[in-house]
């Protein structure tokens, strides 16, 4: 029996053929055999594509699988948010058959592969840049990648030793002259809770994660030399209070003034300033939205483009670190339990 080669193709909705070629047996039983079960793998593949299921073996079933982990589920939801978005990104993007990255098969891809998908990724298509968003999807498909070694879903992570970079090497530490900057356009716009975020990103040094959902004002008290508030550091669960009082004085002027005078529209601190169409409440920001808000008021107040509310952080702890805080003060502050970090 002459041997017959398994062919590599599109189907009619041109959605990549994830199978290679394979040389069946010379002996009858055994390429029958064979035929039959390549057969039925791909009219299994058929029968997914044409019901829009995942691809068994494919990309998007890998990221399924990374999505249903709970190193995945137990993340903060912000990070979830970036993490689905650049996932969604690297799994709808097109090649040049036409077919969509997410159904070919997860170990198919290369570094070779990787690289290029990377540098595609970084121009949309109207050829404008968005570095920050290629590179949160390749630390996403990266980690996915990982989880799916561990579970023996692919045998290698081709995403890994890319040698990219943060755009700007990093977040911006935004300087405190930039912060307030923002903070007063933001009360000349009508949005308080946003300059109330300004300032407790920065001059708490907290996570935006942790300013827009973890600090109630059940946590803001009187001690004995001035107010105190309570945090929860949430990449380590833990809750400290920070004095905004001492001997001195006020620790960080302007941030009692501006917790008194912030109206109290819910249980957070931090709380949309226009009541919910829909049932007339004040809402917490979700962080999307709230990052809209921000560059928005960014923008009118003339702040560089690479300012972000996450960079206001990253400014209160480099302030600390010039002023001469000690390694274990701005770890305190800051919700690092590594002086490394």
């Amino acid at each position: 029996m002459p041997t017959k080669k398994l062919r590599a193709s599109l189907n009619t909705k041109g959605d990549a053929f994830p199978f290679t070629s394979e040389t069946l047996p010379n002996e009858l039983g055994a390429a029958v055999s064979r035929a039959e079960a390549m057969n039925a793998l791909v009219n299994e593949w058929r029968n997914a594509v044409n019901s829009h299921a995942l691809i068994p073996g494919s990309i998007s079933a890998l990221i399924a699988k990374y999505q249903t982990d709970h190193r995945y589920t137990r993340l903060a939801e912000s990070t979830k948010e970036n993490y689905d978005r650049g996932l969604a990104l690297v799994e709808n993007h097109s090649l040049d058959s036409g077919a969509r990255l997410g159904d070919l098969q997860a170990t198919a891809i290369t570094p070779e592969h990787a690289d290029k998908i990377y540098e595609r990724l970084q121009k949309r298509t109207d050829g404008r840049e968005r570095l920050t968003v290629a590179h949160d999807a390749i630390k996403a498909i990266r980690r996915a990648y990982a989880i799916g070694m561990r579970k023996m879903l692919v045998k290698s992570n081709p995403w890994r030793e890319m040698g990219i970079q943060s755009p700007e090497g990093g977040r911006w530490p935004v300087p405190r002259e930039l912060v307030y900057r923002h903070a007063r356009k933001a009360e000349e716009m009508g949005f308080p809770s946003v300059a109330l975020a300004d300032v407790l990103a920065f001059e708490l040094c907290q996570r935006p994660g942790d300013v827009l959902r973890t600090i109630p004002w059940s946590g803001y008290r009187e001690a004995h030399l001035g107010p105190e508030i309570r945090v929860r550091q949430n990449k380590t669960g833990q809750w400290i209070w920070l004095p905004l009082f001492d001997e001195e004085g006020e620790l960080y002027p302007g941030l009692v003034e501006r917790l008194e005078t912030t109206p109290r529209r819910g249980t957070l601190m931090v709380m949309r300033d226009r009541p919910d169409p829909k049932g007339n409440e004040y809402l917490p920001h979700t962080s999307r939205t709230f990052a809209r808000q921000w560059r928005t008021i960014a923008d009118a107040a003339g702040l560089p483009k690479k300012a972000t509310f996450h960079g206001l952080r990253h400014g209160g702890l480099q302030e600390s670190g010039d002023a001469g805080a000690t390694d274990r003060e701005i770890n305190a502050a800051g919700g690092h339990s590594d002086g490394r970090t």
